[in-house]
């Protein structure tokens, strides 16, 4: 190792090796995926369980639910995707 590279290295506290290497957390990433898919989901369902209730009482809730589920997951995890993987 040259100096300059052994000084960035003990900068970085030797505490997390993949931002010296320039390599990702997998496990960062995995949690992070699931972990904002569930919480968007969970939103989701609510505000489209809402809107499914007052438009078609309790069948429009469960499908409203579902569909909202559905849709804040696939959001919430291309958002974990971009926040926690790259």
């Amino acid at each position: 190792m040259d100096t300059l590279a052994l000084d960035n290295f003990e900068a970085a506290n030797m505490s997390d090796l993949s931002e010296v290497q320039g390599g990702t957390n997998p496990t960062r990433c995995v949690v992070g995926i699931a972990g904002e898919g569930v919480q968007s989901g969970i939103a989701g369902a609510a505000a489209l369980g809402a809107v499914g209730l007052a438009v078609g009482g309790p069948v429009g809730a469960y499908g409203g639910a579902h569909l909202g589920f559905f849709l804040g997951f696939i959001g919430g995890s291309l958002k974990g995707t971009a926040d926690y993987c790259f």
